[in-house]
């Protein structure tokens, strides 16, 4: 799975990457950077394309399936499979019309409780996690939510975790969210090729509260 992340780098750096890569040349507001610890309820920088234009903003971590109706029956959900991502209604329409791609700088998970590591792409300052989103109302209070997709690991991940996010490239983010493609297969083609040439660097057990949100999340650990 994929519980918790970064985003650490500067605003002005994160501007110029969005504005080369979706000639975006703003940030939300609401947004605080630097994000050492970025757990699941918390609001996630994230790209939609609506169609013409793309669009950043930010996104609550907690994917709400289309079929809930009514407060009262409201869960959450922070990862879905790539391999029966077709296959789930909870994805189905989503998958179809509301892809998003989730902007990060790495990611950690666990062996062990105390046992974690920082997962970043070898010489990848920003990378953008493959997403759904979807909106919902409930009498006067409207979610806009978001989940990252998961795939088996591969590289270096595979000694750490059994699953792990799918990173998309350059090239695939383009057609990962152009809402005019909406071919299972030629989305599944993408997501069964994620990026994974990572480094991985074991850390202290600081990072496994997400309060602490700062440079003491990231301390190296000798193994």
């Amino acid at each position: 799975m994929c519980g918790r992340f970064s985003l650490i780098v500067a605003y002005d750096e994160l501007k110029e990457i969005l504005r080369k890569t979706f000639d975006l040349t703003t940030l939300p507001n609401e947004l605080k950077l630097p994000k050492y610890n970025i757990a699941p309820s918390q609001q996630l920088l994230s790209v939609i394309n609506d169609g013409q234009d793309y669009r950043v903003g930010l996104l609550k971590w907690g994917f709400i399936p289309p079929f809930i109706k009514n407060k009262e029956d409201i869960f959450t959900i922070i990862n879905a499979r790539e391999e029966t991502i077709e296959e789930k209604p909870s994805f189905k329409d989503a998958l179809n019309h509301q892809r998003c791609i989730i902007i990060a700088t790495g990611f950690y998970e666990w062996k062990t409780k105390k046992d974690p590591y920082y997962i970043t792409v070898n010489n990848q300052k920003i990378i953008f996690f493959a997403g759904l989103w979807n909106k919902q109302s409930f009498a006067d209070e409207s979610h806009s939510t978001t989940l990252i997709i998961t795939t088996k690991s591969k590289d270096k991940m595979s000694s750490v975790h059994e699953r792990m996010p799918v990173i998309l490239d350059n090239s695939q983010i383009k057609t990962w969210l152009n809402p005019h493609i909406n071919t299972v297969s030629e989305l599944k083609e993408l997501l069964s090729k994620p990026m994974s040439n990572f480094d991985v660097m074991p850390i202290k057990t600081t990072i496994n509260n997400p309060k602490n949100n700062d440079e003491s999340a990231l301390q190296p650990r000798n193994n």
